[in-house]
């Protein structure tokens, strides 16, 4: 009866560490609340590119965002907010 609760246990173990989404793991969790802001763009589309500037409050953020939403931000500047955001970057970043 032991030898069947061990294996049980094991199995289960094995099954929940199968079902884990391994891109969780590689992004970084937690950023300090601290504000420095960083200024990013990201382009989509070949003819006519679709551009979105926005600020996000430290360059962790922007790299977990980055991480989860698979997007390619470039840092326009990395000392400051963004002069002027594109109108979409509330949703934007809300989609992490």
């Amino acid at each position: 009866m032991k030898f069947v609760a061990a294996l049980l246990v094991i199995s289960l173990g094995i099954l929940v560490l199968a079902e884990a989404d391994p891109g969780e793991e590689r992004c970084p969790g937690v950023c300090t609340r601290e504000y420095r802001p960083v200024c990013a763009e990201w382009r989509r589309g070949i003819i006519r590119p679709i551009v979105s500037r926005c600020t996000f409050s430290t360059k962790c953020v922007l790299n977990n965002h980055r991480c989860r939403t698979n997007q390619n931000w470039v840092i326009v500047d990395e000392r400051r907010k963004c002069r002027r955001e594109t109108p979409d970057c509330d949703e934007l970043r809300k989609s992490t």
